[in-house]
């Protein structure tokens, strides 16, 4: 079973890439990128994402994640920040860190007033 590093690193090599080439595209120090690949450090849901983006993957190939899982839908007037937190640190099997849950958190009040105000 490979980690979400070595997939990473994987993926980067496949392009011929440098780490170098890599933090400059997901606009973080190379040796960020290192330590990621090599499983010293966790990332954030926003580096993870930039990498994926800059690795042409998604998310779930990176996680080693099933893509043909089965998408339920999600009512947002009802979701809590809890749900949301507990589901993407299931799926990242990392804790998440307080810059995230922030974001999460005004994403989320952003969506359900927008909701309120265009009522479908």
């Amino acid at each position: 079973m490979t980690t979400t590093g070595e997939r990473i690193r994987k993926l980067r090599e496949d392009k011929g890439w440098s780490l170098r080439t890599l933090a400059t595209k997901v606009d973080v120090n190379y040796k960020t990128i290192y330590r990621i690949e090599r499983d010293e450090t966790s990332t954030t849901v926003d580096i993870l994402s930039r990498i994926a983006k800059a690795l042409d993957a998604t998310i779930c190939a990176i996680l080693g994640e099933d893509e043909n899982t089965t998408i339920v839908p999600v009512d947002f007037r009802t979701l809590t920040i809890s749900d949301v937190v507990k589901t993407l640190e299931e799926i990242t099997r990392q804790p998440l860190d307080a810059k995230d849950k922030t974001m999460l958190r005004h994403i989320l009040e952003w969506t359900q007033q927008n909701l309120s105000d265009n009522p479908e």
